[in-house]
């Protein structure tokens, strides 16, 4: 993988692993409860690992991408640090995962609070792919109907993130998130979950070919 793939954001690493992951167990608790155990599962955009390193114990195996090798690296360590027998952690893009993995490799893969951040012409070209070598999929992003508190939390948190990561965000708003991409693909929304922090949905899907 050319260096062009690689991405790297100030908070990476130690910081996402320390603050930032911990502090979103809530979203990974409630996504953990709603998958089968037993079960081989995609962590898509995964940072630090936070989901698998929690939570391997529940599945067959847990694999884990991001596009940030600081991320990657900081996730290794930790499973290595662990012990940790059924994660892969892999430095690659999310838009070339069909690339990675044979078709429905995997019973379950998600992408979590990913989206927004991503530039406009890449989101679909993701949600493809993860749909590829996935059996379901679970995406789970900002709502954009809402104004509360944690709207107002969420707009200081995108901001302080980084100049190109809050125009992505504001795109993502623009063009009002979640349903008009999943609209786009080829997949059926079998349920849609609000979770009230910080004004998310989750929204679980299948390919409409495998319904």
């Amino acid at each position: 993988m050319n260096q062009n793939n690689n991405k790297h954001q100030w908070f990476d690493g130690w910081i996402y692993s320390s603050f930032i992951a911990p502090n979103l167990h809530f979203l990974f608790n409630t996504l953990h409860n709603s998958l089968n155990p037993s079960t081989s599962v995609l962590d898509v955009a995964c940072g630090t690992g936070y989901f698998g390193l929690t939570f391997h114990s529940s599945f067959k195996n847990v694999v884990g991408v991001d596009l940030s090798e600081t991320n990657i690296n900081k996730a290794n360590s930790l499973k290595n640090k662990h012990n940790i027998k059924n994660i892969n952690f892999i430095h690659n893009n999310a838009t070339e995962l069909s690339q990675l993995f044979q078709p429905k490799t995997f019973d379950y893969a998600f992408i979590s609070l990913a989206l927004h951040e991503m530039p406009e012409n890449l989101r679909l070209k993701v949600i493809n792919q993860v749909a590829i070598v996935s059996k379901e999929q679970v995406f789970i992003d900002y709502a954009i109907d809402k104004f509360n508190f944690w709207t107002i939390a969420v707009i200081l948190s995108e901001f302080f993130a980084g100049i190109e990561h809050f125009a992505n965000y504001r795109n993502y708003k623009k063009n009002l998130g979640l349903y008009p991409l999943l609209d786009a693909s080829n997949l059926t929304i079998i349920s849609d979950t609000p979770i009230l922090k910080y004004n998310l949905r989750m929204i679980r899907t299948k390919s409409k070919e495998i319904l």
